[in-house]
C-alpha cells in the first residue's frame, strides 16, 4: 500500500505532540508565515522517518494534523453533555487538548477544580492545627485528672488515729457490725476509686488514636492534593510503578 495513504500511527501522533510541546509558538500559531513553514518542514521530516504510518508533505501534514486536532476539540465537546462510552476521551486526545486547547469550558474546568483543590487544601491545614492542639489540651487535662485519681486512694489508705488507736483497731475493739460494715464500705471506695483511676487512661488513649487517624487522612488527602497538583503543572507526565 501506498505509504499516502496509510492511517497516521500512534507514534507519530506522539511525535507531533512532543514537537509542538516543544514549540509553544507553533502550538498557539504565533509564528510568521515564513516561520511557520520552516517548523512544517521540519515537522514532516520527523514523521516521515517514522517507521509507520504515512509519508507526506509539510501541506499534506499540516492538513491532517490539523483535522484531528479540531476533531478531537469536538469530541471533547460532545463528551462534556453525553455519556456515550463512544465519546471518552483517549489519553492521546486529553493530552492535544491540554496542548492546543483554547477551549474555555476545558481550561475553565481545569481551573475550577484546582481552585477547589486549594481551598480543601487549606481548610484540611486549619483542621490538622486544630487537632494537634486540642489533642495537647487532652493529653494534659488527662495527666491531671490521673495524678487526681491516684491521689485519692492513696489519701484514704493512711490509717486515721482515733484515741490512740488506728481505725482497723478501734474496730475491732468496739466489735460493732455496724461499723465493720461501714469499714468493708470505705475498702470497696478505694477499689472503685483504683479502678476509676485507670479508665480515664483508656478512655484517653482511644481519643488519641482517633485523632492519629484524623491527622493520617488529612496528610493522605494532601498528597492527593499535591500529584494532582503537580500533574496540572506538567501535562502529559504519566507515573507507572514498577512491579
Amino acid at each position: 500500500m501506498n505509504r499516502r495513504n496509510k492511517r497516521t500511527s500512534y507514534y507519530q501522533y506522539e511525535v507531533y505532540l512532543d514537537f509542538m510541546e516543544e514549540n509553544p509558538p507553533m502550538s498557539a500559531n504565533k509564528l510568521s508565515r515564513t516561520q511557520d513553514g520552516k517548523k512544517w518542514k521540519e515537522l514532516s521530516d520527523l514523521l516521515n522517518k517514522c517507521s509507520t504510518g504515512p509519508t507526506l508533505s509539510p501541506e499534506e501534514w499540516r492538513k491532517r494534523l490539523n483535522d484531528w486536532k479540531n476533531s478531537t476539540r469536538s469530541k471533547y465537546r460532545r463528551s462534556i453533555n453525553s455519556d456515550d462510552k463512544s465519546n471518552a476521551m483517549t489519553p492521546l486526545e486529553n493530552r492535544a487538548l491540554q496542548i492546543f486547547s483554547l477551549e474555555p469550558n476545558f481550561r475553565e474546568g481545569i481551573s475550577m477544580r484546582l481552585h477547589e483543590l486549594m481551598e480543601e487544601q487549606e481548610e484540611l491545614d486549619e483542621e490538622e492545627n486544630e487537632n494537634l492542639e486540642e489533642l495537647v489540651d487532652e493529653e494534659e487535662e488527662e495527666e491531671v485528672q490521673y495524678q487526681q485519681f491516684i491521689a485519692e486512694p492513696h489519701e484514704q489508705a493512711n490509717p486515721t488515729i482515733i484515741n490512740g488507736h488506728s481505725a482497723a483497731k478501734k474496730l475491732r475493739l468496739d466489735g460493732s457490725s455496724e461499723i465493720i460494715y461501714e469499714a468493708l464500705i470505705s475498702v470497696a471506695d478505694v477499689t472503685s476509686d483504683q479502678s476509676a483511676a485507670k479508665e480515664p487512661s483508656a478512655f484517653y488513649g482511644e481519643k488519641i488514636q482517633e485523632q492519629l487517624k484524623r491527622i493520617s487522612d488529612i496528610h493522605e488527602a494532601s498528597l492527593h492534593f499535591k500529584i494532582a497538583r503537580f500533574k496540572y503543572n506538567n501535562p502529559g507526565f504519566e507515573y507507572v510503578p514498577e512491579l
